[in-house]
């Protein structure tokens, strides 16, 4: 198989699986914290984890593209520092929410 239909099934699978977290698994985690979280925060929440999905789904479909080396698909490189930045936050977003969750902790533990 040419390298450039491996990729192409490769997004498709990678934008499947997208689908599948957002409309699947994050409602799940919606109704598992909607109990112990309050509305306007469970609403950022989901936010915040939508986003997270949609730059490891832009990081990997650019990636894959750059695989195929097409001399158009080529020009893709310059946006892939942009990328790189965004993909070295999402650590970090961890310990904002390790922070809200001892935050958490701490307020059910006050009660």
């Amino acid at each position: 198989m040419n390298v450039v239909w491996i990729a192409i099934i490769s997004i498709i699978f990678v934008i499947i699986a997208a689908y599948l977290a957002i409309t699947k698994i994050l409602p799940v985690v919606r109704d598992l914290l909607s109990g112990i979280v309050d509305g306007r925060v469970m609403g950022a929440f989901m936010s915040l984890l939508i986003i997270v999905v949609y730059i490891l789904v832009l990081d990997k479909v650019v990636n894959l593209l750059l695989v195929a080396e097409n001399q158009y698909l080529n020009y893709l490189s310059y946006i892939t520092p942009g990328i790189a930045i965004l993909t070295d936050l999402l650590p970090y977003l961890k310990y904002v929410l390790l922070g809200a969750l001892i935050a958490w902790g701490l307020k059910l533990y006050k009660k």
